[in-house]
């Protein structure tokens, strides 16, 4: 059940029954009385009384209602496209955030991936300059075993060298020796000789000697 409220209307003091605030019902009266000063402004040479003018706001107010309406309606259905279109702005934020997240997954995996091959890089690189480092450490070996097999070798010629000296001089050695055993066999046998002579030989022969 509405209140009872007091407002000044066309100067004079009007009880409202309403549910609404004094306040809110003084603002309606304010306005139907400025309403009606507009109209009695315009039409102040014509004899108007008061049913007509009455008439004439009630029209005022009516068109103004009207239009408010249809300007409601309009920004209704603007409000209503614009719904629309944040629905659809909010369904392709969603879709495109879903593919983001799609992206960033995909992004991560390729991270990942290349991640995995570089540490499978590095550890083959690793792996080679172990390589590197054995194969520098056997050419080095090979160097040192060349140096030393060349060093054998040229020990090996001047070896041979003097085997090859030392067999000459043994076979001339040899010789040397031959010909003196030669030389000594004759010499023994010539004495030989001499001997088996002075045995033979009587001993009035030896006694001669």
């Amino acid at each position: 059940m509405g209140n009872k409220v007091d407002v000044v209307l066309g100067g004079e003091k009007v009880t409202l029954k309403s549910d609404e605030t004094k306040e809110y019902l003084q603002k309606l009266a304010t306005y139907i009385d400025k309403k009606n000063d507009e109209i009695k402004a315009r039409n102040v040479a014509a004899s108007i009384d008061d049913r007509v003018r009455t008439l004439l706001l009630s029209f005022n107010m009516s068109d103004e209602l009207h239009k408010e309406k249809d300007e409601h309606g309009r920004l209704k259905s603007v409000h209503q496209r614009f719904v629309l279109e944040m629905g659809k702005m909010q369904d392709d934020m969603t879709r495109k955030n879903e593919e983001s997240k799609q992206q960033a997954s995909k992004i991560k995996r390729l991270e990942e991936e290349d991640r995995r091959k570089s540490e499978h890089m590095d550890r083959q690189a690793e792996h080679m300059r172990r390589q590197d480092a054995k194969l520098e450490k056997l050419d080095a070996e090979s160097k040192k075993t060349i140096a030393e097999l060349a060093s054998t070798k040229a020990e090996l010629a001047t070896t041979k060298e003097e085997l090859v000296s030392t067999k000459e001089k043994l076979v001339s050695t040899k010789a040397d020796l031959d010909e003196f055993i030669q030389s000594f066999d004759a010499n023994n046998n010539a004495e030989g000789e001499n001997i088996i002579s002075i045995n033979n030989q009587s001993p009035t022969n030896r006694k001669a000697w």
